[in-house]
């Protein structure tokens, strides 16, 4: 009978104080996030060729990658030939080392 009881016992109501912390913490994270992400989306309008800042997007930054968003195929090539070319270095250069490669994906463009 102590199993059953123990098993049915429901969880105790959320005080509104938690659903404020848990927003705190939130705007927090986010915050941070974009501190992290507005360097590298910086250093991209500085050192991308126009035709590329205009038809990639930056979709994310984790662990030292970032990952940009191109329409097709085409234009990843015009990005990976950029990227050797020297916008890898400058990137990293203007980061301050934090970017440690960058991914391309097919996907929708800018809109």
């Amino acid at each position: 009978m102590r199993d059953f009881e123990r098993w049915h016992r429901r969880p105790a109501p959320r005080s509104e104080t938690s659903a404020g912390a848990d927003f705190d913490a939130l705007r927090r994270t986010m915050r941070d996030a974009a501190k992290r992400f507005a360097g590298i989306a910086e250093a991209w309008e500085h050192a991308a060729p126009p035709e590329l800042r205009d038809q990639c997007v930056l979709a994310g930054f984790a662990a030292g990658v970032l990952t940009v968003v191109v329409p097709s195929a085409s234009v990843t090539y015009a990005l990976d030939r950029a990227l050797r070319e020297g916008l890898e270095t400058a990137l990293r250069e203007a980061t301050g080392g934090k970017l440690v490669r960058v991914r391309s994906r097919v996907g929708a463009g800018p809109r």
